[in-house]
């Protein structure tokens, strides 16, 4: 049996990406640089907030209600 990287358990599925990955799937796939970024399921230590705040957006994460309250208070 293999252990995951991240939290050396057989059972996870934990698994993060990587700068790398998040760098090349934003030049392949440009953000709008007025977008506010909704990354609801991610936390400060997530690259997708980094290298989206790193390029100058607004990025929203941390979100652990996300279908039970309005976001409005977040724009």
């Amino acid at each position: 049996m293999i252990n995951n990287n991240i939290t050396k358990n057989a059972y996870s599925d934990e698994w993060y990406t990587s700068r790398a990955t998040v760098e090349s799937m934003l030049d392949i796939f440009p953000c709008n640089p007025q977008a506010v970024v909704l990354c609801p399921f991610d936390s400060e230590k997530s690259q997708f907030v980094k290298v989206l705040q790193k390029r100058g957006h607004k990025v929203i994460y941390g979100i652990r209600d996300f279908l039970e309250n309005e976001r409005a208070v977040f724009v």
